[in-house]
Order: structure tokens, then C-alpha cells, then sequence
């Protein structure tokens, strides 16, 4: 092995340069530039579709899609009290207890055929506690229009009868 090392001969040359010979470190540079404009620009877009998202949400969630073949449903409050002090008013004045019952009857009979025909859910208004403005409240109708509406839909006689 000695004989070996002793072949070998290095040769060291100098060499004169500027820069460093081998690796060395050099600090980098890193520049981070931030256009005022654009920035905005993308802020303004970002803010704009967040408020379109959030007000479409609420305009798709109070949407009521409904199926236009499905019945719809009317609701009407009946203030019966009201409705027998009106008729009574109406009414002739020398008529009989008796009588004015049995024509008030009459007369609520074909008010109630009115309603169904039109399909109204008619409910008591002492059972409502609060009701909305889409709600009809029902209150007189005068006899003729009554008989007038109950002719063109060829209810008069059941109306009229003790049929429901």
C-alpha cells in the first residue's frame, strides 16, 4: 500500500479569481409587492358575490314552489255572532222568532254551499287566535247575491234542504 500512496502526486494550483470557490451562501432576496388597486379591486368582487349569495339564499328560501295541480287551500274565519246580528238587521222587522231562526238557517246553509263550492275551510272564530291578511273573514253576503252565486252553480235546492 505504501508503494501505491507513493505514485500518486498531488499537484496544487492557485488559482486568482473574485468569487469563492465551492458553495457559499448567498443571502435571497424576496419582494413581495402589493398593488393598493388590484387588491381593492378583488375585495370590492369578493364582498359583491357574498352579498349576492347571501340575499339569493334568502330570496330562494322564501320562495314557495308549489305544484299548480295541487288544490289550494282558502281559509275563511266565521264570526257567527256577527253574522246572525247582520242578517238580523236585514231582516224584516215583524218577523217571528221562530221564523227568523228557521230562515237564518236556510240562509247559513247556502252560505256554507257557497264557501265549499269556492273551496274554503270555513273555522270558527272563537277557536282563531290571530289571523294573517291572506285569510277571508266572512260576513254578510246579502240573499240575493247568495241565490244569485248558488243558481250559477246549480246548488239552490240542495242548499236549501238539510243536505250538507
Amino acid at each position: 500500500m505504501d508503494n501505491k500512496d507513493k505514485d500518486i502526486e498531488v499537484k496544487t494550483i492557485e488559482v486568482e479569481t473574485d468569487q469563492p470557490v465551492g458553495k457559499s451562501r448567498e443571502p435571497k432576496k424576496v419582494t413581495f409587492e402589493l398593488d393598493i388597486e388590484k387588491s381593492l379591486k378583488w375585495i370590492l368582487i369578493f364582498f359583491i358575490a357574498l352579498a349576492a349569495a347571501i340575499y339569493g339564499y334568502k330570496a330562494i328560501s322564501n320562495l314557495s314552489i308549489s305544484n299548480p295541480f295541487a288544490p289550494k287551500n282558502n281559509i275563511a274565519v266565521l264570526d257567527l255572532s256577527l253574522l246572525r246580528k247582520e242578517f238580523n238587521k236585514n231582516l224584516a222587522n215583524g218577523t217571528e222568532p221562530d221564523v227568523a231562526s228557521k230562515e237564518f238557517t236556510t240562509y247559513f246553509r247556502k252560505l256554507m254551499a257557497v264557501y265549499r263550492q269556492n273551496d274554503y275551510v270555513v273555522v270558527d272564530s272563537s277557536l282563531v287566535y290571530s289571523i294573517p291578511d291572506s285569510v277571508k273573514i266572512v260576513t254578510y253576503v246579502d240573499s240575493d247575491v247568495l241565490n244569485g252565486q248558488l243558481k250559477s252553480n246549480h246548488l239552490v235546492e240542495s242548499a236549501g234542504e238539510g243536505s250538507n
